[in-house]
Order: C-alpha cells, then sequence, then structure tokens
C-alpha cells in the first residue's frame, strides 16, 4: 500500500514473522529449493527499527541464492577476499574518557572456511572463552590477519 500524503506512513505488512520447525530437509534442501534469496550464515544481530515498524538483520557473512545455489558471498568477507587485506580494532571504552585507548592490526588476511587451521582457530577460541562452548561455532568462518603493521593510542 503506498502513503497518500507526507504524514502517512506506507502500510508495511509482515513486520513480525515466526518460523516454526517443520520437516522441508536440510539447508542445502532449502536452498536448492530457493529461486532467488539471501542465506545469512552467521545472524550478528536483529531488532526491530527506530520506529518500530520494520524488523532487520545484520550479518557478518551472507551468500546470494541463485536458482538453487549458493553464489555471491556478500559484502563484509567478501571485500577480505578480494582486497587480502584487513584492518582488527580493539577499544577500550569508558565514561572517564582519560582512560579511552585502541590498538589497531593491519596486515594481511585471508578467510578460512573450512580445514584444519580454522577448526584449530574456533577449539582455541572456545578454549580461551567458555561462553563460546552453547554456540554452534562449527560452520562459522575465521578470519586469519597477520599483523604487519600495529598503531597504539591512548587519552
Amino acid at each position: 500500500m503506498r502513503a497518500d500524503g507526507w504524514s502517512r506512513l506506507p502500510l508495511i505488512r509482515m513486520t513480525n514473522v515466526s518460523v516454526m520447525p517443520g520437516s522441508a530437509g536440510t539447508l542445502e534442501d532449502l536452498i536448492a529449493d530457493t529461486d532467488d534469496g539471501i542465506y545469512m550464515d552467521t545472524n550478528r544481530s536483529w531488532s526491530i527499527d527506530d520506529r518500530r515498524l520494520n524488523f532487520q538483520f545484520g550479518t557478518q557473512v551472507g551468500w546470494e541464492i541463485k536458482n538453487g545455489k549458493r553464489t555471491t558471498m556478500l559484502r563484509r568477507v567478501r571485500n577480505i577476499a578480494a582486497t587480502g587485506r584487513a584492518v582488527f580494532v580493539v577499544d577500550r571504552w569508558s565514561e572517564d574518557w582519560r582512560e579511552l585507548a585502541y590498538v589497531l592490526v593491519e596486515g594481511p588476511a585471508e578467510v578460512l572456511e573450512d580445514g584444519r587451521e580454522r577448526d584449530e582457530a574456533l577449539i582455541l577460541l572456545t578454549a580461551k572463552y567458555p561462553q563460546y562452548d552453547d554456540l554452534q561455532l562449527a560452520g562459522n568462518l575465521v578470519i586469519k590477519l597477520t599483523a604487519e603493521r600495529t598503531l597504539q593510542w591512548h587519552a
């Protein structure tokens, strides 16, 4: 439905969707049955927008689906695959601005989609941070960044 004036928002249908478990098959079966879509491999955020009208999702890794096949890797990771470089920033936030600080690491990077090196990185991550034990990390990508340049700053 279209808005008929500046003060009337268009009616947006399906602002909330519930998906119940079903018997449609495996993930690959669902992808094979999709003509045109987006598969969000690692859903990292979900919320309703500021005006409370639309539900929105964010992802770190996504794939376009065309004619039942995963095709193009979507933006964030695709940039690393294309350029072979990445920048990683870790910051320390505080209400007291005198305590602000960050470290920036820049260098060659690669996306590890599978293999021993990726699996070992995920094992190290879950060993260091037990809270990740409850997450299903097995299918996630890992970004391998080799530090070529570092920059530190503090207030």
